[in-house]
């Protein structure tokens, strides 16, 4: 299985650490967090070399944005152009609640994917949202398993959503869940594992890391109950 783990560091982590880090637990995915409009100097800062181990890298595009046909969004969407001719990455992220005109995309060559949606969103939460925006889109998908779940404390969601995309869905997500992406050798939410419906898929992990050593147990606590 591919796994890895998203470069957000909401502490003092420093992004090129948690790379390595990364690389150092026999991680072959990444996924770069462009959280905030007015910081890409640390992605500017990176280079192919940043990537030879990796098999997968994935960018997550800023969530904290309305995308539609204006200036602002065409300069940010010339941005990850950019990045994406530099770096070639597989997918390029994106919250779907906050897309306001598809129409936007069409002058770029991005390969997009959309989230399904956490339980605070109006939309892009369930099959029927889903299938609606893929009617009017040739887009792929990220599975988030703590989205499903809060959703569906069942995880029957999961399911249903990789029956119904799983010709679309090309990442999943993974964290645990007791506040919002809780770390799951804390909270031993074995069953989050478990329901990842395709093992053959990269998997990110969306845990919110707050120390340096949380990387490695997090990874390890995954990787067991992935094998067993």
């Amino acid at each position: 299985m591919i796994l890895g783990f998203n470069t957000y560091t909401p502490n003092n982590i420093l992004w090129r650490d948690k790379i390595n880090l990364s690389k150092k637990c026999g991680c072959q995915a990444v996924e770069l967090s462009y959280n905030s409009l007015d910081r890409t100097d640390w992605l500017d800062k990176l280079t192919l070399e940043d990537f030879i181990d990796f098999d997968f890298i994935s960018l997550h595009a800023p969530t904290r944005f309305l995308y539609k046909n204006n200036k602002e969004t065409n300069k940010l969407l010339v941005k990850l152009q950019n990045l994406h001719k530099k770096f070639n990455f597989n997918i390029i992220v994106l919250h779907s609640d906050i897309i306001l005109d598809w129409d936007v995309f069409k002058k770029y060559d991005l390969p997009i994917a959309i989230e399904n949606m956490d339980n605070r969103k109006e939309s892009g939460k369930t099959v029927e949202d889903l299938k609606e925006i893929f009617e009017r889109n040739d887009i792929k998908m990220v599975l988030d398993i703590n989205h499903c779940y809060v959703n569906d404390n069942s995880l029957k969601l999961v399911k249903e959503m990789y029956d119904n995309f799983k010709d679309r869905i090309v990442e999943i997500h993974l964290s645990g869940f007791e506040a919002f992406h809780d770390l799951l050798y804390k909270t031993k939410q074995i069953e989050f594992i478990k329901s990842l419906p395709n093992k053959n898929i990269p998997v990110i992990i969306e845990s919110m890391i707050d120390s340096i050593v949380d990387i490695k147990k997090e990874f390890d606590y995954i990787k067991k109950n992935l094998n067993n």
